[in-house]
């Protein structure tokens, strides 16, 4: 597990988008599962800069979400998220439509097998929530969990309400499991801003646990985290 600590979350998010660059440069055929919410944005946008300064073929990537709120809001949707922030932006590099899949209530049980159909991940790009939750794998997952539908907890519940600034807000979400995580070839994960601070302190320095799910991925081999200096605050010099 490597772990790079950046002054802030603009170079932080540009190395990790300069990484994911380079991993689509490397493979162009690449299977990559996205992450959505706000540490993300960032990320998205610097890799669109780059692709759109140094263009390449996007035309053999399959990308797959990671995770979609029961919650019947479109626009609220992390499908509607990963569509404005990168695939169609990106679509003038020849990003097939027919390539991208989007986890629901219909197709989660059919999900593992498509991934694996794919070749597998390549490269999954993770955020982690401030309980240490990885895509929707609240704490408590199993560390063979699968593909399937989760209550959320009352901390992830509280989170959204202030995000959306309504208590009208999804109590359940259909995720990829952790095991989907730990069987791609490389993880990458962001965690910007000192609310983090604590949690990746749990995550990667703490012993590993199950009420902090994030912390399985201490388990894999070929890890790639990005912190900026408040997120890292509690682990740069431990």
């Amino acid at each position: 597990m490597n772990i790079h600590f950046f002054e802030n979350k603009q170079e932080a998010s540009y190395a990790a988008a300069f990484d994911v660059y380079t991993s689509i440069k490397n493979k162009k055929s690449i299977v990559m599962g996205l992450a959505t919410g706000e540490t993300m944005i960032p990320i998205y946008k610097k890799l669109i800069s780059i692709i759109d300064k140094h263009p390449i073929d996007l035309s053999k990537i399959t990308a797959y979400s990671l995770d979609e709120y029961l919650f019947d809001q479109p626009t609220k949707s992390f499908r509607h998220f990963l569509m404005k922030h990168f695939f169609m932006p990106l679509k003038k590099y020849g990003l097939n439509m027919g390539h991208l899949y989007f986890i629901n209530s219909q197709n989660y049980l059919k999900y593992s097998s498509s991934i694996s159909k794919s070749g597998g991940f390549d490269l999954v790009l993770l955020g982690i929530g401030r309980n240490g939750h990885i895509a929707f794998n609240e704490p408590g997952s199993s560390i063979n969990s699968s593909c399937r539908i989760v209550k959320l907890k009352s901390r992830t519940i509280k989170n959204i309400q202030k995000n959306w600034k309504t208590n009208i807000v999804p109590k359940k979400a259909v995720t990829i499991g952790v095991s989907e995580i730990l069987n791609s070839k490389k993880i990458f994960l962001a965690a910007f801003g000192k609310e983090k601070s604590i949690i990746v302190k749990r995550a990667f320095v703490d012993p590993l646990s199950s009420k902090v799910p994030a912390s399985y991925i201490k388990k894999h081999k070929n890890v790639e985290i990005f912190l900026d200096s408040h997120s890292g605050k509690l682990i740069k010099f431990v």
